[in-house]
């Protein structure tokens, strides 16, 4: 494809979302610990290559190498992939904080194929506070674009994983299927 970008024609608004995000590390700093969940709903592979991530206050994340992303499955882009130093968690893209940052307390996300948003994402104080260290996370039962929307169908994680040090371990969501997501209240 001469554009760069990988069958932009079969791919859809909503096909792929951002489903959880770490923006406010305590087990290290968000220079070394913030990141961010893609997931890919559509039922084929898809190669985020060229595609943007930009934020409302100008900052802005190009995937400059293959990232593929298969149907079903997730990615994680952060901005350290050393499990040793990030907080315990496996990224699959590093990016610099320097040209995109998550916001601790409001933050518009969209994620851009060319110019076509193909997915976007608001938060801010109130109905998404959620503590330091748990990331903000899409409950599994609202795996959609037009859910994810909505405050409701977000909750701040529930179960651990990865660990820094003896005494602190990361929050962060576990799809299972029976799980009950706490809601944050509206």
């Amino acid at each position: 494809d001469c554009d760069g970008l990988v069958d932009e024609d079969f791919i859809s608004a909503g096909d792929v979302i951002v489903n959880e995000i770490m923006y406010n590390s305590v087990a290290v700093t968000d220079y070394l610990g913030e990141w961010f969940e893609l997931a890919n709903l559509s039922s084929s592979d898809i190669d985020l290559i060229n595609w943007t991530i930009e934020s409302d206050d100008g900052d802005s994340l190009t995937i400059e190498s293959s990232l593929v992303v298969g149907a079903g499955e997730i990615v994680v882009l952060g901005v350290n992939d050393n499990t040793k130093s990030n907080g315990g968690v496996d990224v699959d893209y590093e990016y610099s904080r320097t040209t995109f940052k998550i916001n601790d307390y409001t933050d518009t996300m969209y994620l851009l194929m060319d110019s076509d948003v193909i997915f976007e994402i608001s938060y801010g104080t109130g109905a998404w506070d959620i503590e330091a260290g748990s990331t903000l996370s899409l409950d599994p039962y609202f795996q959609d674009a037009t859910n994810a929307s909505y405050a409701t169908s977000w909750c701040a994680a529930t179960e651990s994983f990865g660990t820094t040090d003896s005494s602190w371990k990361a929050l962060r969501v576990k799809c299972e299927p029976q799980r009950v997501c706490v809601v944050l209240a509206t």
